[in-house]
């Protein structure tokens, strides 16, 4: 009541098992929202989880609203294949306990994230019975919500007579029972479908969805529509309004964290530069939108932003150079060295301070699963699997201290991290670490071998990130890759020296030459693909 989340949070975490399950389902209840409110949306999802567990026999109302929190937290978090899969589960519960409003619920949450990661036939099934649902139950505010989602599906898959109708139908409820709000929503949709069709109308109705969102305090409407007015004024070659435009759309959001709503308007930006003629404004807006979209698997998003870059380079006469021919060569140089480096320690060393030749960061740290770690580990970290092996800092100091929520979510997900304005994502600036270290930019990406993760490369800096984030992922990637190839080989080298090692002592020992000759030979036959590659 007093406002210290934090303190509430130990008492919680202080309490013991309680007599009987519900009372722990109660304060991993209350540790879930608190999580939740904090923005650490994946935590907050365990946390409802637990609660729902711990309880089989409670209330099964109560469960359906623990595991619909679950599926917002993960989604919230950008986790939506699982948030999707906790929701269908709560559709068959609530289903099968005649909760009828409790399932529409979960249906809209459904259709939208459905059409978001391109199941389009999956949203639309969502979004009708939902729709059909709240019909029936004379859920006004949820059929028009539901109508609203099923317009959207439809415009996502340009089928712009459907959309309409859609659209059409929840006005109509809307009217009906005055939800100013939803009519609100409806002006801004009517300009994104006028500026898809490349309407004549859409600066003027983009204007007035700017009017009817203002008026009702929606911010993220207002920037959304001020995005489409951008869009419409580039169409007429307005260069001064268009810059004004997205000023007015991007100042309000930026610092609100919201990283999907900043897509959409990227996504905008992008085909307003692109229509100006600003080829590599419109690529690098495009850029982010693709990194944000591939680490938390918004396919709407990176079908939009793949579609649109293609038209802008096959439109584009010029030729565009996302890296110079000088930072190709010293990546080229540094893969080489990486591959000749046969100490680990050093070649450990050698990948951090190339992250930081290569990427605009301040601090670069190697992290590999304990299972793949030499024995010269720098320092734990709170995961006991992982632990840092290498890092390296621009002026020349040992660091400390990291963002392991970065690192374990980009490990666990098997998904680069790359965010070059930390203040931009809500889901990372509550984290501790974050805060701790004042950090502003974070790239994080997994070391691979094959289907078997190593670890992880990691630069951060307490700066935003001036480097083009395209390149910027670009050189991650390539140096993760070439990372993981020499670590994997300087572990197998190692463990061959280990075995010849081995056989060394096994035949002074028994003072057979023939018992070394045949381990080494084994030994060869197991490391086959090493001498290959070292050939090649």
């Amino acid at each position: 009541d007093r406002g210290d989340k934090r303190k509430a949070m130990k008492v919680l975490r202080a309490q013991p098992p309680g007599p009987n399950e519900a009372g722990r389902a109660v304060l991993e209840t209350e540790r879930g929202k608190m999580l939740w409110e904090g923005g650490e949306f994946l935590e907050g999802a365990r946390a409802y989880g637990t609660a729902t567990r711990a309880t089989p026999e409670a209330n099964e109302l109560d469960q359906i609203r623990w595991m619909d929190q679950a599926g917002i937290a993960l989604y919230r978090k950008g986790d939506r294949a699982n948030a999707i899969t906790g929701w269908v589960e709560a559709v068959g519960l609530a289903e099968q306990s005649g909760r009828r409003l409790e399932r529409i619920r979960i249906l809209i949450n459904l259709c939208t994230v459905q059409r978001e990661v391109g199941h389009n036939e999956a949203a639309r099934r969502s979004g009708q019975a939902a729709f059909a649902a709240a019909a029936e139950a004379r859920a006004a505010n949820y059929q028009a919500t539901a109508a609203i989602n099923l317009g959207d599906v439809e415009m996502a898959t340009n089928a712009w007579a459907d959309a309409d109708a859609w659209f059409a139908r929840a006005q109509a409820i809307a009217k009906a029972h005055d939800m100013q709000r939803v009519l609100a929503k409806l002006h801004r949709r009517a300009a994104d479908l006028a500026m898809r069709q490349e309407s004549g109308e859409a600066a003027a109705l983009a204007r007035r969805a700017i009017d009817a969102c203002n008026a009702m305090g929606m911010i993220r409407d207002v920037c959304r529509a001020n995005a489409l007015l951008a869009v419409a004024r580039s169409r007429t070659g307005d260069a001064r309004g268009v810059d004004e435009a997205l000023r007015n759309a991007f100042t309000p959001l930026r610092q609100t964290g919201d990283a999907r709503v900043l897509a959409e308007l990227r996504l905008s930006a992008a085909q307003a530069f692109a229509t100006m003629s600003r080829v590599e404004d419109a690529l690098e807006m495009l850029s982010k939108v693709v990194v944000w979209a591939d680490e938390v698997g918004h396919v709407l998003f990176r079908e939009r932003a793949d579609s649109l870059g293609a038209e802008i380079r096959s439109l584009s006469s010029q030729t565009i150079d996302t890296i110079n021919d000088d930072r190709i060569h010293q990546l080229l140089d540094l893969a080489v060295a990486l591959a000749r480096q046969r100490n680990s320690e050093t070649l450990l060393d050698s990948i951090a301070e190339s992250a930081l030749e290569l990427v605009a960061g301040e601090r670069a740290f190697v992290i590999l699963e304990r299972r793949h770690s030499p024995d010269h580990n720098i320092s734990h970290t709170g995961d006991q699997r992982l632990e840092v092996v290498a890092a390296r800092s621009r002026d020349g100091t040992i660091p400390s201290g990291l963002s392991m929520s970065t690192v374990t979510k980009a490990i666990a997900r098997g998904r680069e991290v790359i965010v070059d304005d930390v203040s931009e994502r809500k889901d990372m600036f509550a984290a501790d670490s974050v805060m701790n270290l004042n950090l502003r930019s974070v790239m994080c990406v997994p070391l691979f071998d094959g289907e078997t993760t190593l670890g992880a490369l990691y630069v951060d800096s307490t700066h935003t990130s001036h480097q083009k984030l395209s390149e910027a992922v670009q050189f991650m990637r390539a140096l993760a890759a070439h990372a993981a190839v020499a670590v994997t080989n300087a572990r197998l080298l190692s463990e061959r020296a280990g075995r010849a090692q081995h056989a060394a002592e096994v035949a002074h020992d028994i003072r057979s030459p023939v018992a070394a000759v045949l381990m080494a030979a084994d030994d060869m036959r197991q490391t086959d693909g090493l001498e290959k590659w070292m050939d090649e």
